[in-house]
């Protein structure tokens, strides 16, 4: 996957990725949404690179679903300095 991003880096927004955070509960307990990176062997939220041609929202998506399989979650960005500027 990141090689395919290395090789066709014009198709991805410069400098700029996405990471989601999905809260949930379970067992009465608040939890987070994590995967498992397996050649680093670590743990991390479900990110990845926003392509030029997707907005953040769009993209939230394609990464978690990419990601994880999760479709229809509720959105809200935290921090999003980007939503309604032009380039």
């Amino acid at each position: 996957m990141l090689k395919d991003i290395i090789d066709n880096n014009e198709n991805y927004q410069p400098g700029l990725s996405i990471d989601c955070v999905i809260f949930g509960f379970h067992d009465n307990q608040l939890k987070v949404l994590l995967i498992k990176v397996e050649r680093a062997k670590k743990w991390s939220l479900p990110g990845g690179f926003i392509p030029v041609d997707e907005d953040i929202d769009t993209a939230a998506n394609t990464v978690l679903n990419g990601r994880t399989g999760v479709e229809g979650v509720f959105f809200k960005a935290i921090c999003n300095l980007w939503k309604g500027q032009t380039k």
